[in-house]
Formats: C-alpha cells, structure tokens, sequence
C-alpha cells in the first residue's frame, strides 16, 4: 500500500496541534511528542475536541485546551494501566 501523504516532522505536529487551538509551549509540546508520539498524545485531546452543529467532533479544540492538562491525563492513566 502507498501512503499519498508525506510524514509531518515534530515541529510540523506541534504547530499543527496549536494551530486547532492546543495552548501549549512550542518546544514543551515537541519534547512531549518525542516522548509518547502524536497519535497516542491525541487520544487524550479527544474529549476537547469542538463539536460542529451536527454533533460531529471537529478539528478544533475548546478554548482553555492545554498541554498540562492534557498531560496530567495522559500520566494518571499511564499509571493507571501500570496497576
């Protein structure tokens, strides 16, 4: 199979995820992504996600929406599933 799109770099993920509205500190959220990767960081943005008027999540995230919650989400379940 061949992927039509091209990989996005870190910083192209960090300026990605701040440009739907991640209030986050640019080389803080880098660090972050190179840590847990972009797609497992996500999951925990799913419950900020704007909702359009359908009822369907967007791409945007709620006003407020930053990384050190996200973050403190991520490791209490991380420690959660060490358990």
């Amino acid at each position: 199979m061949k992927y039509k799109k091209e990989p996005l770099t870190l910083e192209q993920q960090a300026d990605q995820l701040i440009a739907r509205g991640l209030v986050a500190d640019r080389q803080a959220l880098i660090s972050r992504l190179q840590a847990v990767n972009y797609y497992r960081l996500t999951g925990y943005l799913h419950p900020f996600r704007i909702l359009d008027a359908s009822g369907k999540p967007t791409d945007q995230f709620a006003a407020g929406t930053n990384l050190d919650t996200v973050w403190r989400r991520y490791n209490f379940d991380r420690r959660l599933r060490i358990l």
